[in-house]
C-alpha cells in the first residue's frame, strides 16, 4: 500500500471516517449484558420438614411420581368447564372459531352488550353446539332442546 503525499494511509483515512459515521458507530457499540436467574434458595433438611418426615423440602418433580393415580378423562374436565345450569344440553364453552362464550348470557342474566357482542366473559352467542346464533341458550328453540342435531 502506498502512502499518500501527507505520508497518511488512504485506508487509515477511510476507517476513522467510517466510525466516526453514526451508521457504523451504532453497531459497534457494546450489547446489553445477559441477566441470569438466580439460583432457586434451598432450605435446609430438618427433621419435620418436606412431605415425609427427615426428608428436604423438595418439590415433587412433574408427571406420575409412584403412588399416582391415572388423570381425570377429557369427558369429566369438559363438563366441569360449563355451570351446572348449562350442563347436560349438549352445550360447549367455545364457538367453532375457538372463541369464549358468556355463560351468564346463556342463562340470560348478562344484560353488559346486545346479542352477537362480546363481553369481558366471552361473547354473547348461543352455546348449543352447532347454533352459535346472536340469541341466549334459555331461549333456544324448543324443537332443539335435548339434541344436537340441526336442521338446514
Amino acid at each position: 500500500m502506498r502512502r499518500l503525499p501527507d505520508n497518511t494511509l488512504a485506508m487509515d483515512t477511510a476507517i476513522l471516517e467510517a466510525v466516526a459515521s453514526y451508521e457504523v458507530g451504532f453497531h459497534l457499540m457494546p450489547l446489553p449484558k445477559k441477566v441470569e436467574k438466580a439460583e432457586p434458595k434451598q432450605q435446609p433438611a430438618s427433621s419435620y420438614g418436606g412431605w415425609q418426615y427427615g426428608r428436604r423440602n423438595q418439590q415433587q418433580p412433574y408427571g406420575k411420581g409412584p403412588g399416582k393415580a391415572k388423570g381425570k378423562g377429557k369427558s369429566k374436565r369438559a363438563a366441569g368447564m360449563v355451570p351446572k345450569e348449562l350442563q347436560g344440553r349438549d352445550n360447549v364453552s367455545m364457538d367453532t372459531h375457538g372463541r369464549r362464550l358468556c355463560f351468564e348470557f346463556n342463562m340470560g342474566r348478562c344484560t353488559k352488550v346486545p346479542n352477537g357482542g362480546e363481553c369481558d366473559r366471552g361473547f354473547h352467542l348461543c352455546m348449543r353446539r352447532g347454533c352459535h346464533a346472536p340469541h341466549p341458550e334459555s331461549e333456544h328453540p324448543a324443537k332443539d332442546k335435548g339434541t344436537s342435531k340441526t336442521t338446514a
